[in-house]
């Protein structure tokens, strides 16, 4: 259960940055999820039911619903976000701690951010974790796989359009389900 992508319906607000969902027969809280008040949306679950006697705990990722959506397990998709100029860093990567400013996947260990680069290379590669970062040349492969430990989100962070859409399409390539993350108000 946890990690997985589902659909929800928000029915109510809990608090002012909480709503109440409804998964089956499961209340589902939804961390940034009041937004979506009366519609649906996507949310990456948090937490094993078996823990929690209240309901489940996930957070929002998406008020954009595919009409195909199906539940989808951790193995199954890798978020995708992208940097906005409007978003602020405090040097040229940002840190786990801006990135849940934006883009609050519950249970983030680590991400990607791609840039563009000057020069020969594509894009510029890093790998972001809370006590710093690591610039590689590391493929969309490798860098899901990096992601793929235990069942913390999956987040690759694009500053362009351009890079994002490549990374989504290389990601479908792989037989995963790229899903983008919206940001956060």
């Amino acid at each position: 259960m946890l990690g997985r992508l589902v659909k929800t319906r928000v029915v109510a607000k809990a608090s002012p940055v909480c709503a109440i969902g409804l998964y089956g027969n499961e209340k589902l809280f939804v961390t940034n999820g009041c937004g979506c008040l009366d519609s649906e949306c996507l949310v990456r679950i948090d937490s094993n039911p078996k823990s929690l006697e209240r309901g489940l705990i996930g957070n929002f990722v998406s008020s954009v619903v595919p009409n195909d959506f199906h539940e989808l397990s951790f193995s199954e998709y890798v978020l995708l976000a992208l940097w906005s100029g409007n978003m602020t860093k405090r040097k040229e990567i940002p840190t786990i701690e801006e990135i849940y400013r934006y883009f609050n996947s519950g249970n983030l260990a680590h991400a990607y951010f791609v840039s563009a680069t000057q020069g020969r290379e594509r894009s510029k590669r890093t790998h972001i974790f809370h006590r710093g970062c690591h610039t590689a040349k590391d493929s969309t492969a490798r860098m899901i796989k990096i992601l793929s430990v235990g069942t913390n989100a999956r987040l690759i962070i694009s500053e362009s359009n351009v890079l994002m859409g490549s990374i989504y399409r290389r990601i479908e390539e792989m037989g995963l389900v790229p899903i983008v993350m919206e940001a956060l108000t």
